[in-house]
């Protein structure tokens, strides 16, 4: 039996690509020079920071590194013993791009390889100078490690020159997940949004290569286990590419007639007065498996056929739980889940705009209470969106308001130490678990803090919600489609602890607002922030 193994169990899942990331890539403008082989890496900043920027004073810094892997600590080492100023390792401390503030100064073998797998490929835009990386003179204290880009040649030289600067970062699959998503913000649609059928939109052609748009798998297997076909019976012309699913069914249908197989069912299925199915390709099916299966918005089983064949007695299938496609025997039985592809006319958009609209108009007066101002998903007064009125008197408010948009989109919970306080996870208690959180850790960028320091329109009272707050914006809001919230976790302020489970000094709660997942998060991972107040 030949097997194939898919990407979504080399490179965890990536929204709207087919393949993982490769050297020479850009994420969000930067070019990605090291894979981790877990979906991550590092990349360089989109440019260069600076043409003529000094290393640094010449006085001793010890703990710098030479090693791949010890930039990041290198440049907190310098600014550390510096403060601010002009020069190198600042410069890439305070740079920010596209939502990022994580970036920093090469060390002499993370330069190397920005040499080797970026430059001399033709990628990254570098000019033919020097480049400082953050690794000083393991010999004297008043040169720093550079490299001459025209040459490839590492020397030290002397911290008071002025050479080139290019920041690095690492990026995480979230990050690619996240980039991905924002090439499509022109499209109607986005990945993981139900379709026009009913279904769950899995594909969009950003790149304009086919006479479609987007892609649509059918919210509910056509069979939980069935044949592909009979032994023997070779097809012929079927194709593993995206976008050659309906001619692979088109093909079946052709040469096995009538009766019941994966490619007839799809074919002959009519669902909320669609009647274009089919039976995805082999990479359409992987597109399934990493945009929609892992996303966990609906049921699937362990195995599903797709529509290309491989011999006359065996076709591809694809394991859900592992990502593996292989070739199995065509009258062995697996589940068939059928797609399709559509586009929108501008009149469909707005009859579909004017749809969201009408129900969201009917979540609020069906939330409406006599005697209050606002309802559910009103614009309150800081400009955010009301999720829950006081209507039983239990506090000495009457709304809770979240904000507008996002206050970051990869902060920390903080440091991993326990917090006092803030294990309550009722209505209620955001606002003394923010409290107690800001105590214990004081100054910094961290959840907590970002929306204790939050202020617009005026009002200064932010706080980061508590678990069943943040529950409260995902069911009152999200799902009615308010808020403009992302696809991914956001934190509460609810510490994690259970004695039989996971330490509260490492773990917090958070949300996954693709599927209303509350979830246990580690407290140094990268996840969402929105800020609550109450009035």
């Amino acid at each position: 039996m030949k097997r194939f193994l898919s990407l979504t169990s080399i490179s965890f899942f990536v929204l709207l690509y087919l393949h993982s990331q490769e050297i020479g890539d850009t994420i969000a403008g930067g070019f990605v020079f090291y894979l981790d082989g877990n979906g991550g890496g590092m990349m360089t900043a989109p440019s260069d920071l600076g043409s003529g920027v000094m290393w640094g004073e010449q006085i001793l810094i010890r703990g710098t590194s030479e090693a791949f892997g010890s930039g990041s600590l290198n440049t907190i080492t310098i600014v550390n013993t510096y403060g601010w100023g002009l020069y190198a390792a600042n410069f890439c401390a305070v740079y920010e791009e596209n939502d990022y503030d994580d970036w920093f100064l090469p060390s002499k073998e993370e330069l190397n390889l920005m040499y080797e797998n970026l430059y001399l490929n033709g990628f990254g835009d570098f000019l033919e100078f020097c480049y400082w990386s953050s690794s000083t003179s393991s010999t004297t204290s008043s040169s720093a490690c550079m490299q001459d880009f025209s040459s490839g040649v590492q020397s030290n030289s002397m911290r008071s020159n002025k050479n080139r600067v290019r920041a690095i970062r690492y990026f995480t699959a979230t990050d690619v997940r996240r980039e991905a998503a924002r090439e499509t913000t022109e499209f109607f649609y986005s990945v993981g949004d139900i379709g026009p059928a009913g279904g769950y939109i899995f594909y969009i052609d950003v790149a304009d290569e086919f006479d479609w748009t987007y892609l649509e798998v059918a919210g509910n297997d056509q069979s939980t286990s069935w044949i592909w076909g009979r032994l023997g019976s070779r097809i012929g012309g079927t194709s593993l590419e995206v976008g050659t699913g309906a001619a692979n069914t088109e093909n079946i249908i052709n040469s096995l007639g009538a009766g019941e197989y994966a490619a007839r069912i799809c074919y002959d299925l009519e669902l909320n007065g669609y009647d274009d199915w089919f039976l995805p390709s082999r990479e359409e099916l992987n597109l399934i498996n990493m945009n929609i299966y892992s996303l966990q918005v609906c049921d699937f089983r362990t195995n599903y056929w797709s529509s290309s064949e491989d011999s006359s007695e065996k076709s591809w299938v694809q394991n859900f739980s592992t990502g593996f496609q292989y070739d199995q025997d065509k009258n062995d039985y697996s589940g068939v889940r059928a797609i399709r592809a559509f586009n929108l006319t501008r009149e469909e958009e707005k009859s579909i705009v004017a749809a969201r609209e009408a129900a969201r108009e009917a979540v609020r007066e069906a939330a409406r209470i006599e005697g209050f101002e606002y309802t559910i998903g009103d614009i309150g007064p800081a400009g955010g969106y009301i999720f829950y009125i006081d209507a039983a008197d239990e506090f000495d408010w009457n709304y809770m308001e979240v904000a507008e948009n996002d206050q970051s989109i990869n902060a920390i919970w903080g440091e991993l130490v326990s917090v006092q306080g803030a294990i309550a996870t009722e209505l209620g208690t955001g606002m003394s678990n923010t409290e107690a959180i800001i105590t214990i850790l004081g100054t910094g960028e961290y959840a907590a803090r970002i929306c204790y320091d939050f202020e617009v329109n005026g009002y200064d009272d932010w706080f980061l919600p508590s678990k069943d707050e943040l529950n409260l914006i995902y069911e009152n809001l999200h799902l009615n489609g308010f808020g403009d919230f992302a696809r991914d976790n956001y934190w509460s302020s609810s510490e994690y602890y259970n004695i039989y489970r996971l330490n509260g000094n490492e773990v917090a709660e958070g949300q996954n607002f693709t599927n209303g997942k509350q979830v246990n998060c580690y407290k140094d991972g990268s996840y969402r922030v929105r800020a609550i107040r109450v009035f």
